[in-house]
């Protein structure tokens, strides 16, 4: 008899935390941001960000697509840039995620795929977990993946690389 009542303790256990919106490891959300992140900023690196490619307006048009599909159906290019680009790029990169993972486009590396995220906006940068997912995809794929410190750009329909400091 005494097992049911830890088997109740337990079952309540992982009723609040599904409840609260926190999985059943800490730090599930914070691995997934940055695997999210890692992959895009892989993708990214394949891919021209000038100004004027037709891979930047896409990119753009599926950021805007994604952020009206997320309860904004109303919103202005002008508004959507306006907030992508009040955000760092790590956040930016998991908006990005959404947007690549909603328009049906997966990872350049074999076998990954894009976590769900319930908000990209609201993705932590956590560098204990940024550390650990680029080790393992260095691991498993021999690449090795740093994130970029300089925020991305949305402007004009395109998303490019902000101008870094000047020296």
């Amino acid at each position: 008899m005494k097992w049911i009542g830890w088997l109740v303790l337990v079952a309540l256990c992982v009723f609040l935390l599904r409840r609260s919106g926190k999985g059943l490891l800490p730090l599930q959300t914070e691995l997934a941001a940055a695997t999210n992140a890692l992959l895009t900023e892989h993708y990214l690196a394949a891919h021209d960000l000038a100004a004027v490619s037709p891979f930047s307006k896409a990119l753009a048009d599926a950021v805007c697509d994604v952020c009206r599909a997320s309860g904004f159906p109303n919103a202005t290019a002008e508004f959507i840039a306006e907030q992508f680009n009040g955000y760092d790029r790590f956040t930016q990169l998991n908006v990005i995620a959404l947007a690549l993972h909603h328009a049906g486009t997966a990872p350049l590396l074999p076998r990954e795929f894009w976590r769900p995220s319930r908000n990209p906006f609201l993705a932590k940068r956590d560098p204990g977990s940024i550390g650990a997912v680029s080790a393992r995809l260095h691991h498993d794929h021999g690449v090795k993946i740093d994130i970029g410190e300089t925020a991305l750009r949305l402007v004009d329909g395109h998303i490019e690389q902000a101008p870094g400091p000047l020296v």
